[in-house]
């Protein structure tokens, strides 16, 4: 039995980064929901080592990852000042495809800093996955997957998952190449408390919820298609003010397009409830008239249906499929088609 070990800097040009990624001092950092990475390896065993997680929150002292391994998961919490090893083994040998996700939430990165494989002839084979379609899903704590896995009126981190939440499942049912960025509590306009902090149109420009890690570059990936999951929390905050949500989504329509000015963009709201729909519905027509690639998605609330209500009153992964099924055949069917017109 040999063991290999790798700095994750020294395969990056044999794996495939998943999201808004970067290596910083020779490890790879996870900043967003469900990023992460993906790689083939031969051998019958394989772990991955975090360096110690920083918190500055304490709502985030457990962070969630999954290492999965030929579609089998292995989950852990990362604990705030403390290293992390994820690992599989009794695979037997041979080759495997792994990929390692954070599933929860951090505002500092998570860093990945060592992998290693074990076997006969361990070794990191050179694998890029490929996709025709590129996905990119911005939102709060629905597309976060926040209480997925769980339910009653408590949350604990565990029922947290990026990856059963239906930004990531649209993104597997399209087999697209798919980013998350997502803020749980945060709205177009206000967050759940009411406060104007954080804004989406704030967070999706940055690389990281932590603006010392400086501002994102557009220029390196443009998504087919982008996803715009907001204004639940604004609806909830009941703090608006006349007027203030329809120029907020106003301000975050004009600065997707000004980003990605060759995407289909798709407003998707309601899971939570639909206190702003006659808000949304304005101000969705005025700008559909002027923009032949934008589109809104109006999706049924889980008011009513025991089965979608997850922990803390949030999706359950049931719900979270439906909202995925209604997005999929959405852009199989209406969003697909305009594209391929335009080549």
């Amino acid at each position: 039995m040999k063991t290999l070990n790798e700095t994750f800097f020294h395969i990056k040009d044999r794996i495939t980064l998943i999201g808004r990624v970067w290596f910083e001092d020779g490890n790879l950092a996870l900043p967003w929901s469900a990023s992460g990475a993906a790689l083939r390896f031969s051998g019958n065993a394989i772990s991955v080592t975090l360096m110690p997680y920083k918190n500055d929150d304490s709502d985030l002292f457990n962070v969630a990852m999954k290492l999965e391994v030929d579609g089998v998961a292995h989950k852990a919490l990362v604990v705030e000042g403390g290293a992390l090893t994820l690992f599989a083994d009794g695979l037997g040998e041979g080759e495997h495809i792994a990929r390692i996700y954070k599933i929860g939430e951090s505002n500092e990165p998570i860093f990945l800093r060592d992998l290693s494989v074990l076997g006969e002839s361990p070794e990191v084979l050179e694998w890029h996955e490929r996709h025709e379609l590129k996905l990119e899903v911005v939102g709060d704590s629905i597309t976060c997957g926040y209480g997925a896995l769980g339910a009653g009126d408590t949350f604990v981190h565990h029922e947290e998952d990026a990856t059963a939440a239906y930004g990531f499942l649209t993104g597997e049912a399209l087999d697209a190449e798919t980013r998350i960025i997502s803020w749980s509590g945060r709205g177009i306009v206000r967050a759940w408390d009411g406060r104007i902090a954080e804004k989406f149109c704030e967070f999706f420009t940055q690389r990281a919820r932590l603006k010392k890690y400086g501002m994102h570059d557009f220029g390196e990936w443009q998504p087919d298609i982008l996803v715009i999951n907001g204004g639940t929390n604004d609806g909830g905050s009941g703090k608006l003010q006349a007027g203030e949500f329809v120029e907020g989504v106003r301000e975050l329509y004009a600065l997707a397009r000004e980003k990605y000015p060759r995407a289909e963009i798709i407003f998707f709201y309601g899971a939570m409830g639909v206190p702003l729909a006659e808000d949304f519905a304005l101000v969705m027509d005025e700008l559909l008239r002027r923009d032949a690639h934008l589109y809104y998605l109006p999706t049924e609330p889980i008011e009513g249906k025991p089965d979608e209500i997850g922990a803390n009153g949030h999706p359950s992964a049931l719900a979270q499929r439906r909202f995925a099924a209604e997005l999929t055949d959405f852009i199989k069917k209406v969003v697909l088609p305009v594209r391929k017109q335009i080549g």
